[in-house]
Parts: structure tokens; C-alpha cells; sequence
């Protein structure tokens, strides 16, 4: 018996699978076709909002944005055009890329994504503007997308997709009165490489701006791909990097022909002098490799690679999320403020390299750093020449925020410990226990003076008060609480008691009380107890007593017991006036005072 296999219909359930659904459907629509669809679907995420940054040059440059690219678009790349793409030009088509993905990814997860892939996106110029920084003009800005218009591109990766010949993208400028914006539209074959980026690596947007050749952002490119995959690890050596010529021209985009080995090496000595702004790794040209004859050829360039530490924006954060995670550090003033996850980032960071530092200890350490830049140190001269220590600490602060320079400043500590090294000696533990305390107490009085900047001033202008004052002061209060209640018991039908947390919990061993009690009232008032009932407070009707407010007033004289009283007007509950005897329950004659319908009855044995 033959069985029958059931084809399902691929429903797209996740955003990656969304957001490739979108693509596919863009290129069909268009006339083309998809010859196989992607496995193992991942879009990555950006990192720091394009949107968000590009308000202003100021928060472009301190979000610092990073978007990611598939490995097609960045390994082999070959431009055709009218000319020569400049570096801003590449610069600005990375960063509407970088806007178009941005909305797509968040489109994906709202389930509008269809909206986005294969549609125009519509960019702010004034975004476009933050991003190339003070110097740039809307002129600049119409040349590029101009000449973006005219030139076409091809993506390959050996053995993986290829696109051929497709437009960088179609854009124009809009603007009136209400609008200042660029739209453009990117060919469905890129969306299709972006919808699903099995290997991929992240663009710094901010580094981008600042590259002045177009070499620079090819080489870029290049090692953004080689090193995605290479993590920080303060014991592990330089990376070093051969290029034979050719493969250096292809690296940096080097397309003169016949290729001349000098023009290379300015070549590729500008680009990578291009690279001073990335944070991911350093870029260093080393001297190139020779035959042995004398006067021999360049053999191979070398690029030395160092990876950088992680911002703190990159950083891994263990364990649960952030928001629920306790506080931890302390709190500073506004400019030294430093967020708790930045302690729990950077003792993660030193759990992945094997060490164990506790985030309050790390914040101590940083405390004292503080208290020693402004006291104008550090004396000891190894400590003197890093580069988060001292002055150059409060430079960095001013320069990129609290946050960026703590944790900059414990990767320092962790590349070559210092403050955070593992002592030995009694004595070395004592004199950092000191430097720790020295930081907090600089820090409590900084946050004192921050919150009461005029606390002094304020002693000095009011004078001491002296004991009978002072006395005098509180009975005021007193008297005004108690004018207070009298004023709110003249309406007051029920009296609500507060039994002290630390007194009697027990509702019957004080309604006994008050039935041996005088009361001296002409209405009968409704008492109410609250007390601590295991850890919860329950309120308590205990009867009603023709209590007048000197009665009441008398109870607060044990406050161990009753704390306070509230009166309320309750519309549901009776006040009526009684008369009779006014003796305690225990005497001869004596009734308990018990109400119904507005008289006065003695309880009957079922009550």
C-alpha cells in the first residue's frame, strides 16, 4: 500500500520567516523567480536605532548605530556606473539600506511587513544630514542619491547567492512645505539578501561618515566580514593578515589597470588610516613582505588586526533581563550617573573571561577612580599612563558619557588589572579597601551637595530652636490634629481605632476594655478596630458606644496600643442619641449600650 504524503502550505510564523515571504514575493512580482528558498532563516537585529539617532549629529554620534549586512554585500562587490562612487556616496547608500532594513525588521514583528519590502521608504533629510555630520549640505546629499540613481551593482560570495547587474537603488527628492524628505526604493533581489542572512557582519554607521576614500569603506567592509566571527580576548595575540597585491586591489576596490604597486600601497595606506573610528577592532599597516633580491617587488601587505573590547551597547548580558535584575553600583550625580546593567555587563564580561568580580565591586573600584581623577591622580606612574585613569578619565566622561566610560574603563582594568587585580598580601587588600571607601565617601558627599545645594546657607539662616520651643512646637501639632479630628467628628457616625503594630492584635480583649469604660458622648458611634492580623491588616466592627472625643482622645494616651483614630461619616451606619445610665458595664444596673432601629435595647441571650 503506497502512502501519500501531504503537502502543507509554508506559513510564515515567525518575522524571519515573514520578512522573507515578503522578499520572495517582491521578486515574483516583478518577474523573477526564486530557485530555492533559505534554510535556517535569521535576521538579525539592528543595534541602536537609525530613527532615533539621526535627530541630531550630537545623538548620531553617541547611539552610534550598527546594522547588519549578509556576506554578499560585503565580500564581493563590483560597481558599474557612469563613474566613480565617492565615499560619501557609499557612505549614504549604506545608511538608507541601513534605515529601509530597520523598518522592515520592526514591520516583521508587527506582521506589516509587506508594507516596506518592495515599497518606497521615505527618509528625512535632515536624518541624512545627521549622519554625515556637521560639514555636509543638502547639495552633497542631492549629488550622491543622483549619482546612486546611475550606477549598478553585483553581489556574490562563493558558494552562495548571487545577484548581477541590479540598480543600487531608485531614490529622488521630495520637498514643500510640510516635508523635507528622500524616498527611494531598493531592488527586490536586495531585499531578497537581506530578508535571510545565514552569515552576516555589522556596519558601524558612525565609522562610515568618517571615511573619506572609498578604498576605506571597501577595506571595511572586507575585515567586517573576516573578523565577525573573531571575539575580544585579552591573552590572545594579534591578528596579522597577508595580501598578496591582487588580493589586496580586490580587498579595497583598487581597480586601475595596469595595476601600479605604489599607487596600491597609498592606496591601501589611506584606507585603512580611514578605519581610526571603528570600535569593533584596530587597523595597523605593517611593513610589507619582499622577495630576498635587493630592490624586490612586494611580495604580500600586512595588516596587523587587533580586536577592541566590547561597547558597552554590544555587551552580553548573563542571565535574566536587565529590568529584572536588582540594583546594583550606587546612585551619582547626574553627569557621573552610571546605570546599574553596566556593572552586571562588566562582570559578565570578566565571568567569560574567567574571573569572578561581583558588580558592586567593580562600581567600588570605579568610585575610587573618580575620587582620584578629581583629587588630581593617580601618583603611581603605570597607573598615570593608561588611558581611563586620571584626567583623561574626566575627558572621556565629557566626551562619551558616563556609561561608555566606565565600561571602557573596566576593560582597561581587565586587559591590565590594576584596581581589580587579585592581591596578595594584607596589605595591599587594606590599601584598596581604604581607596574604595575614600571613592564612597567622595560620592555620598558629591550626591549631599547635589540634592541640598543650599543646605548650609538654609542652617545657617534659621535659628536653633531651643527646648522649650521645641516643646512648645510639638504640642502645637498636637492641638491642631486633634482641632483637626473635632472638626471631622461633629458629622462622624463610625470611629476607626489603629491598634500599634506592636501592640495588643486582639479585637476581644480590647472590646472588653471599652465595656468597663465611662464614655461620656450623647450619640452612639460606631468603633471600628484595624490590627495586624498574620502580616495582613483586617478591620473589625466591635460595637457601638456613645464615645465623645475627649473619650477618644484619652485612648491615644497608651500609643503602644492605640495609635491613632480616624473619624468617618459612613451614610449606611446610625448615630442616634441616647439616653440613660453612663456606668460602666460591671456595675449594678449598668446595660451595654447596643442599638437597633435608632433605641436603645439590652442584647438578648441569643446575641
Amino acid at each position: 500500500m503506497a502512502v501519500q504524503r501531504l503537502r502543507r502550505r509554508r506559513v510564515p510564523t515567525t518575522p524571519y520567516a515573514r520578512l522573507e515571504n515578503a522578499a520572495v514575493a517582491a521578486v515574483v512580482s516583478e518577474g523573477g523567480e526564486i530557485e530555492g528558498r533559505e534554510s535556517g532563516l535569521y535576521n538579525p537585529a539592528p543595534r541602536g536605532s537609525v530613527a532615533k539617532a539621526s535627530a541630531s549629529v550630537g545623538a548620531f554620534r553617541s547611539i552610534a548605530p550598527q546594522s547588519p549586512r549578509p556576506a554578499e554585500m560585503l565580500d564581493t562587490v563590483t560597481v558599474k556606473g557612469d563613474g566613480m562612487l565617492s565615499a560619501r556616496d557609499l557612505a549614504i547608500h549604506e545608511y538608507l539600506v541601513a534605515a529601509a532594513y530597520e523598518a522592515a525588521y520592526i514591520a516583521s514583528w508587527q506582521g506589516t511587513e509587506r508594507e516596506v519590502v518592495g515599497q518606497e521608504v521615505e527618509v528625512p533629510m535632515k536624518g541624512i544630514l545627521a549622519f554625515l555630520g556637521t560639514s555636509a549640505r543638502r547639495a552633497h546629499v542631492l549629488k550622491s542619491v543622483a549619482a546612486l540613481n546611475r550606477t549598478s551593482v553585483s553581489y556574490s560570495i562563493p558558494g552562495g547567492r548571487t545577484v548581477t547587474d541590479v540598480p543600487l537603488l531608485v531614490g529622488w527628492h521630495e520637498a514643500d512645505a510640510e516635508a523635507d524628505v528622500v524616498r527611494f526604493s531598493l531592488p527586490s533581489r536586495v531585499w531578497w539578501l537581506l530578508a535571510s542572512q545565514p552569515s552576516y557582519a555589522y556596519l558601524e554607521l558612525a565609522a562610515l561618515a568618517t571615511m573619506t576614500s572609498r578604498y576605506g569603506i571597501h577595506l571595511y567592509r572586507h575585515l567586517a566580514l573576516r573578523m565577525s566571527r573573531t571575539r575580544w580576548d585579552p591573552m590572545e595575540p594579534d591578528t596579522v593578515l597577508h595580501y598578496s597585491p591582487e588580493e589586496a586591489a580586490a580587498a579595497i576596490g583598487y581597480d586601475e589597470a595596469p595595476m601600479q604597486v605604489g599607487r596600491l600601497t597609498t592606496a591601501l595606506k589611506r584606507a585603512v588610516s580611514d578605519l581610526k573610528e571603528v570600535r569593533r577592532f584596530r587597523v595597523e599597516y605593517a611593513a610589507p613582505r619582499r622577495r630576498a633580491a635587493k630592490g624586490a617587488p612586494i611580495s604580500a601587505f600586512v595588516l596587523q588586526i587587533a580586536m577592541l573590547p566590547p561597547q558597552v551597547e554590544t555587551a552580553k548580558l548573563g542571565g535574566i533581563h536587565k529590568s529584572a535584575k536588582p540594583f546594583t553600583g550606587a546612585p551619582d550625580v547626574p553627569d557621573l550617573r552610571v546605570n546599574s546593567h553596566v556593572w552586571d555587563k562588566a562582570s559578565e564580561l570578566a565571568r567569560q573571561q574567567g574571573r569572578r568580580i561581583p558588580p558592586n565591586h567593580i562600581s567600588g573600584a570605579w568610585f575610587g577612580s573618580l575620587h582620584e581623577a578629581y583629587e588630581g591622580g593617580p601618583t603611581d606612574r603605570d597607573a598615570a599612563r593608561k588611558e581611563y585613569r586620571g584626567a583623561a578619565l574626566l575627558r572621556a566622561i565629557r566626551a562619551h558619557g558616563p556609561d561608555r566610560a566606565a565600561f571602557s574603563w573596566f576593560t582597561e582594568e581587565l586587559t591590565d588589572p590594576d584596581l581589580l587585580a587579585e592581591f596578595e598580601g594584607v596589605e595591599r587588600l587594606k590599601t584598596m579597601q581604604e581607596y574604595v571607601a575614600a571613592g564612597e565617601k567622595a560620592r555620598r558627599i558629591r550626591l549631599r551637595d547635589y540634592r541640598h545645594g543650599d543646605r548650609k546657607q538654609r542652617a545657617a539662616r534659621l535659628p536653633k530652636l531651643t527646648r522649650e520651643q521645641r516643646f512648645a512646637k510639638a504640642v502645637a501639632k498636637v492641638e491642631a490634629g486633634k482641632a483637626e479630628r473635632l472638626k471631622r467628628f461633629a458629622d462622624a457616625t463610625v470611629a476607626e481605632l489603629d491598634v500599634a503594630y506592636d501592640g495588643i492584635n486582639d479585637a476581644r480583649r480590647i472590646a472588653d476594655d471599652f465595656t468597663r469604660r465611662t464614655w461620656r458622648g450623647d450619640r452612639l458611634i460606631e468603633l471600628r478596630l484595624s490590627h495586624l492580623v498574620r502580616d495582613d491588616i483586617v478591620t473589625e466592627v466591635i460595637g457601638r458606644y456613645p464615645a465623645s472625643v475627649d473619650d477618644l482622645e484619652s485612648l491615644l494616651s497608651r500609643p503602644d496600643i492605640i495609635s491613632g483614630y480616624r473619624p468617618i461619616y459612613d451614610p449606611t451606619v446610625e448615630a442616634p442619641l441616647v439616653t440613660g445610665p453612663r456606668r460602666p458595664a460591671f456595675l449594678p444596673g449598668s446595660k451595654p449600650w447596643e442599638v437597633v432601629g435608632g433605641t436603645t435595647k439590652e442584647p438578648s441571650d441569643d446575641d
